[in-house]
């Protein structure tokens, strides 16, 4: 539940008592951030015995390692060995094709993302990616119908609907979106991406009021993230709460300087509002971060 902390301390325990556990193997790879957490997660996977380094999961966790280090040759390398490893891991496919993505190599993206797919199970993150890597490069309808027979088949299983929300709200396709979402929010009430994307198109109706209290659920379920307290700003402004529209994009800016909407919002809203100075004061910073 994004306590990255927590969950990293964990999948430690797990691996102490049963180091061939593949699912703590992964969770320590995706919860390692600093230099610090990776030199100490190498450590933990060097230390680990013969049986659990034979698995694929263990080279997709190095592989993870070396992502988190920027060298993707090293990544290249782990993925494939988590591929020679057990031929048959959608994972392992899986990490490969998204690595080829990064790359902008899309034929052979294309290509694992496909065999990570068709190895997955019905209900699985491999077919949606790999739906999703067809909605993006010009197989939009095909990608759309794939996902539909998985709703068909698998009722219950949200992250299809969610990507059919998706789908729909790039496509503009508002009430098709509004549909989907309300799939998605029968299943389950609280889906993060479901509210925060009926926000965005109550929001793009001009329906300030009603936006602003959904971004505020999404907050109180979730926390006010820099995302949520941007989105929360772009209702205040709809609603035009000028005070409350500062307020929150403050907030964003102050949890994430690089946040470059909540920076050039704030700045914005500061013009409008006759102050030039504080707009170019918080823009020179900005451009001093991210030149």
């Amino acid at each position: 539940l994004r306590d990255i902390k927590n969950a990293r301390q964990q999948a430690l325990q797990v691996l102490t008592r049963q180091p061939t556990n593949s699912d703590a193997l992964l969770v320590l790879a995706d919860t390692t951030i600093t230099t610090n957490q990776i030199k100490e997660s190498l450590q933990k996977l060097d230390s680990l015995p013969p049986a659990a380094k034979a698995q694929a999961a263990y080279h997709i966790a190095r592989g993870t390692l070396w992502l988190r280090q920027h060298n993707l040759t090293n990544v290249e390398t782990e993925f494939r060995q988590a591929v020679a490893q057990d031929p048959k891991s959608s994972l392992a496919h899986l990490a490969l094709g998204n690595l080829y993505v990064m790359r902008n190599d899309l034929k052979q993206a294309g290509a694992s993302l496909k065999t990570a797919a068709e190895l997955a199970p019905l209900r699985s993150n491999a077919r949606i990616r790999y739906a999703d890597y067809r909605f993006k490069t010009g197989a939009a309808e095909e990608a759309k119908k794939g996902v539909i027979e998985i709703t068909e088949k698998a009722p219950d299983y949200v992250p299809a609907w969610s990507f059919l929300v998706q789908a729909a709200y790039s496509e503009r396709k508002t009430d098709e979106c509004s549909a989907f979402i309300q799939k998605v929010l029968e299943r389950d009430p609280i889906n993060r991406d479901a509210l925060t994307t009926s926000g965005d198109l109550m929001l793009a109706k001009g329906d300030g009021t009603n936006a602003l209290a959904r971004f505020e659920r999404v907050a109180a379920i979730y926390g006010r993230s820099p995302e949520v307290l941007y989105k929360l700003a772009l209702a205040s402004l709809l609603n035009q709460d000028i005070t409350k529209t500062i307020a929150n994009l403050n907030q964003a800016v102050a949890a994430d300087p690089n946040y470059a909407d909540a920076v050039l919002l704030l700045a914005e809203v500061n013009m409008r509002k006759g102050d030039a100075a504080r707009a170019v004061a918080y823009l020179t910073e900005f451009v001093k971060r991210q030149p």
